[in-house]
């Protein structure tokens, strides 16, 4: 009885609130656009819709909506005009669900098998059409396709023929000279038909561009990523403050980037991107180009590169005590990085949801999930501009990344790269990942800084874990000349690039070896990395590329709180006995501080060959430095007191040993003093990927529980665990969300 009143009450509040609001939007138009039955000689009205976005993109004004029904849109779409922030511009589906609204940049010939394939070779599945330009992306029924950059590449699947490396067992090759595509797919048929007839098959409709030339000046880009020529899907061109939301709509094959935001805030919602080199880019068409997007909000979005990551897995479990499969030093990452991304004959060039980052973007609640890089790549800096005859980086600066999943990475979740400032990342799950994060600045100075990680959980199972130690560290049981380690960071700055930018030429550099003569030092707050739960069975702790430590005090200004910590240690020796080899993960030399940590033992030495027992030894080489100022070590995990570890749950039980085990941060809002990402007591789980406007509980339909659900925490402040319910994105929940709930309520009880 007391839940119906609530209900009633509730309902008349949105009722007032809904006779308000249709006062006050009297005049905000709603253009309707239909594929099928539209036309652009209408009126966009819901009986009358237009046939394009274009057209209804070119009549909008601040204050309207574009609702855009089921269809596949081949079409670029550029909006020059703005909105307001009390009248925004919105783009959104009319009914919500992946490929409901495709915009696509794919050739609709080739997608809709107008042109047919031609079987050049049936032995190895071989086909090919005429074509007669270059793209960076082709799928498959959805499923990635990898380029080959040779035919017998292609043919024999090997990524990089001078050491026969095996490739992916999807591909393609551009063959300039006799303007012709071939394909290959997998011939076990596990996503598609090896017959690209009966698949469908997406090429972008236009070509990459290296340069283009905008008001006399030549802009160049990184492997074709130059923006122009459509090679975008939805462009927004005001260059001020457009205030644009898009919603729900499929982006498929844009040559390069799905939203270009050439302007600041835009906000875009509940979107999935299949084929998508970018996801979403700020403004820069590419090098020399200053421009900065601010205020872009990415949410609620999925982005995928699949089968990527699980395709790159298989091969390596496949090859991995094969010899002639490998690079000469043993070492077999050439083939999923290097070779994988910018080989010689096996091409992936990574992207991102959010490419060109600027300043004060938020990325929140979105799924990441089989791909190379997710916010990564030249997503920060990797442009410059010239002005006065100097070389400027443009930068990627308050930023907020949080409430997101990225799962299966091949690469790196997180790249914090040059002139990166201000970035709050916290509440995210990481898991199935090679380097989870990197702070790898490509052209040194200035460095990243002023970078909070808390609160996050990175997490690989120890049969993940397995498949890198060992086909890193090992072949058919003996160790390779020279070993690699993935680990939960990647620290460090190359010197040897540094003689390439300008900036740096007045860095001290010591004329023997050509190397700084410091090493690095991040300014200002550094980077804090508090109250995580980083659980990486099989894998080191830190990928050490380069130079870090401070100089002669040997302070990086790097530090670490509060964190439970599973990774690798060893013994005095060297051997491998559930841990770090001596000397090759952080030292005090490195200059990073550890203080109240937890270390805990994560290597199966059971099945590990550099080990002469199967069991753990009772002494071990702790490694010092991150068990000081108050941590310790745990040689078994079980130890420590998860609720259920072994399923991704890291909550502390009553009497976990985490437990007040940690120190009170002055920068944390948090009173605990618990250990780790979920202190004891609380629980977090992250909501994300594309849900209907309205669905807030996210269990896939709009019904009077989301209602209910909203109307519990009306009054509250939002936080990374309501914001779903936020709808109107104001930072409270109130009865405007109430009323968005009902319309989208009433809405789907209607269809």
């Amino acid at each position: 009885m007391k839940a119906n009143r609530k209900f009633r009450i509730i309902f008349a509040l949105m009722i007032m609130v809904v006779v308000t609001a249709a006062g006050a939007a009297v005049y905000a138009a709603e253009y309707h656009v239909s594929s099928d039955i539209g036309s652009d000689s209408n009126l966009g009205t819901a009986d009358m819709p237009f046939r394009t976005i274009q057209k209804a993109a070119d009549s909008v004004v601040a204050g309207d909506t574009v609702i855009i029904e089921d269809g596949t849109y081949y079409e670029t779409v550029t909006l020059r005009t703005s909105g307001t922030k009390d009248k925004p511009i919105v783009f959104k589906a009319a009914n919500h669900g992946k490929n409901k609204v495709i915009i696509s940049g794919a050739r609709e010939d080739i997608k809709n098998k107008s042109i047919k394939w031609t079987l050049e070779d049936s032995e190895l599945g071989l086909y090919s059409i005429p074509f007669d330009y270059q793209v960076y992306r082709m799928t498959a029924d959805g499923t990635q396709v990898v380029e080959y950059m040779t035919l017998n590449g292609l043919k024999t699947y090997t990524a990089n023929e001078a050491n026969n490396m095996v490739g992916y067992k999807q591909g393609y090759y551009y063959d300039s000279e006799n303007s012709k595509m071939y394909i290959r797919l997998r011939e076990d048929e596990k996503y598609c038909s090896s017959d690209p007839n009966e698949a469908q098959i997406c090429v972008p409709r236009v070509g990459v561009l290296d340069s283009i030339k905008i008001d006399g000046r030549t802009i160049t880009g990184q492997n074709g990523s130059v923006i122009g020529n459509e090679s975008y899907l939805f462009g927004i061109t005001t260059e001020n403050s457009a205030n644009v939301f898009i919603n729900g709509i499929t982006f498929e094959m844009p040559a390069v980037a799905a939203v270009w935001a050439r302007c600041d805030d835009v906000t875009v919602s509940n979107c999935w991107f299949i084929g998508c080199r970018e996801g979403v880019r700020g403004g820069a068409r590419g090098h020399d180009d200053p421009y900065v997007s601010k205020n872009i909000t990415i949410e609620y979005c999925d982005y995928t590169d699949f089968p990527i990551y699980t395709d790159g897995i298989e091969m390596m479990i496949e090859c991995q005590d094969d010899e002639s499969r490998r690079m000469p030093d043993g070492v077999y990452n050439a083939l999923y990085y290097w070779h994988s991304k910018n080989g010689t004959t096996c091409n992936y060039e990574g992207g991102g949801l959010a490419v060109r980052i600027g300043e004060n973007w938020t990325l929140r609640n979105n799924y990441f999930h089989d791909l190379l890089d997710a916010i990564s790549s030249y997503c920060n800096f990797s442009y410059w501009y010239s002005e006065d005859g100097k070389l400027r980086q443009v930068p990627a600066k308050n930023i907020t990344v949080y409430g997101n999943k990225f799962e299966n990475c091949f690469d790196n979740a997180i790249e914090f790269e040059d002139n990166t400032n201000g970035w709050e990342v916290s509440y995210n799950e990481f898991c199935g990942m090679m380097d989870p994060i990197s702070w790898q600045p490509l052209a040194a100075f200035p460095f990243p800084t002023n970078i909070n990680f808390h609160h996050n959980i990175i997490w690989n199972t120890p049969e993940e874990g397995w498949v890198w130690w060992y086909t890193q560290n090992y072949m058919n049981g003996e160790k390779v000349p020279s070993p690699r380690y993935s680990g939960l960071f990647k620290f460090g700055a190359s010197a040897d690039q540094w003689s390439s930018f300008p900036w740096m030429h007045s860095y001290p550099i010591d004329p023997q070896t050509g190397n700084p003569v410091d090493s690095v030092k991040l300014e200002d707050d550094g980077m804090r990395v508090w109250n995580n739960t980083f659980i990486y069975p099989n894998m080191a702790f830190e990928e050490n590329v380069g130079l870090l430590g401070g100089g002669n005090d040997n302070i990086s200004n790097i530090e670490f709180y509060n964190n439970i910590i599973q990774v690798v240690v060893c013994a005095e020796d060297g051997t491998f006995k559930g841990g770090f080899k001596k000397g090759q993960a952080f030292t005090e030399a490195r200059g990073i501080y550890f203080d109240h940590n937890m270390l805990i033992s994560g290597l199966d030495v059971a099945r590990d060959p550099g080990t002469a027992t199967d069991e753990a030894p009772s002494e071990v080489y702790v490694h010092e430095p991150i068990v000081k100022n108050g941590g310790f070590y745990v040689n078994d995990i079980d130890k420590v007191g998860f609720v259920d570890w072994e399923n991704a749950n890291f909550e502390l039980t009553e009497s976990s040993i985490a437990r007040d085990a940690g120190i009170q941060l002055d920068w944390s809002e948090e009173s605990t003093t618990d250990m780790g990402a979920v202190p004891y007591g609380s629980e977090w789980s992250v909501v994300c990927g594309p849900h209907a406007i309205g669905d807030v509980n996210a269990d896939g339909s709009i019904t009077i529980a989301d209602i209910a659900e909203t109307g519990v925490k009306v009054g509250t402040e939002i936080d990374v665990y309501t914001c779903r319910a936020d709808l109107d994105r104001n930072s409270v929940i109130d009865e405007t969300d109430l009323e968005l709930v009902m319309k989208e309520y009433v809405r789907s009880e209607n269809r």
